[in-house]
């Protein structure tokens, strides 16, 4: 049997935008990376450390002229690693690319993060876990997997500026790729889901947003279901501050899956002058863009779910993005060309009187293989 293996020499970049992406995609393919002319923050340099713990025969080097160096090892995981990571991004910026190079290790791992749960800059735990972590799931074909789907379990939640979140993550091994997948059914509409967050806050505070929120969407969908998350104590983290995410969940009515539907998700990070109610109000409204902009995939996750297409086997991927690509998203098309030689196919998708409603990618993945597991 040959083994596909997508492996290109080197390659070179300028600037930190896209930095974790260009990271991962080195770690995957066994790249050497070199990255010039760089203002190096300490999440940067923070997320090489956590890198060269979970791989074996890796070499980083920071240079003083702003350049890194990295020569990726073999993924090995781990298992009772603890990791603190900056506080300048939150757990979440690590999140997005540590499933993928664990699903891709030798061994099931298990890791803790400590740092800030809910950032304004990084998609919070709360999108992970309800979100983020099950579109992942459907990547992944069981039959062909070692040890415990990727989960995320929260210690306590930490907040902007101070941090004091702990998150435990496990994540179990694919043998071989992940499997391709086709979401272009939106479905219709049936339910929101969310939770409001306040730490070291006055106890009603969460429970305004959410009233809030509700009052909003109870006029459009009747099956709402917002918790309060008010954690004391160690739970609390190190610093007070409020979040809140809210999901809308569609269902496909021949479907007796519901995980074959779509879900939307948008989440809002307080800011100081804003009342509960104006949080609330404000989530609310986001939500309803979001809707408007169509698709299977919201804007947070195009990226996410462009990577995970391209680590399938050599079959087509297909997906319906709404009405407005990211810059982002455009940005690491081409890096999943540079490093995987996969390109996608865009369309644009019309109703019936040419208004565009989104756009439909298609694209084979690239056959990428679990290459850390013997005889696997």
């Amino acid at each position: 049997e040959n083994i596909h293996i997508t492996m290109v020499d080197s390659l070179k970049f300028e600037g930190v935008e896209n930095f974790r992406w260009i990271v991962l995609f080195a770690t995957l393919t066994k790249t050497d990376i070199k990255i010039t002319k760089c203002k190096f923050e300490p999440h940067h340099i923070n997320l090489m450390r956590l890198l060269e713990i979970i791989t074996k025969g890796s070499k980083i080097v920071f240079k003083k002229n702003g350049a890194l160096k990295y020569h990726p090892g073999s993924i090995i995981g781990g298992k009772y690693i603890t990791h603190d990571c900056a506080l300048s991004r939150g757990i979440g910026y690590y999140l997005e690319i540590l499933y993928f190079i664990l699903l891709f290790s030798r061994e099931p791992s298990t890791i803790t993060l400590k740092g800030i749960t809910n950032h304004p800059s990084d998609i919070s735990i709360d999108m992970i876990k309800n979100y983020t972590l099950p579109l992942l799931a459907r990547f992944i074909d069981e039959d062909h997997f070692r040890g415990v789907l990727p989960k995320a379990m929260v210690v306590s939640r930490g907040m902007v500026p101070d941090g004091g979140g702990e998150v435990i993550v496990q994540c179990g091994c694919v043998k071989q790729s992940l499997k391709p997948q086709q979401m272009i059914q939106e479905g219709l509409w049936k339910r929101i889901r969310g939770v409001s967050v306040a730490t070291r806050m006055n106890t009603y505070v969460a429970s305004r947003i959410v009233e809030a929120a509700k009052g909003v969407l109870l006029k459009l969908i009747p099956d709402i279901w917002i918790t309060a998350d008010v954690p004391r104590g160690k739970g609390s983290g190190a610093s007070p501050g409020c979040s809140v995410y809210l999901q809308v969940e569609s269902h496909l009515e021949k479907s007796a899956m519901h995980r074959l539907g779509t879900t939307i998700t948008v989440e809002n990070f307080a800011e100081h002058q804003l009342t509960p109610e104006q949080i609330g109000e404000h989530i609310a409204h986001q939500l309803l863009d979001e809707i408007k902009q169509g698709g299977c995939i919201d804007r947070h996750h195009q990226v996410f779910t462009l990577v995970a297409m391209a680590l399938t086997s050599e079959d087509v991927n297909m997906v319906r993005f709404g009405k407005r690509l990211t810059k982002k998203t455009a940005l690491v098309l081409r890096l999943i060309r540079d490093f995987f030689h996969v390109q996608y196919h865009i369309k644009e998708d019309l109703d019936d009187e040419d208004n565009r409603k989104g756009f439909i990618l298609t694209g084979k993945g690239s056959g990428h293989r679990n290459l850390a597991r013997r005889g696997g």
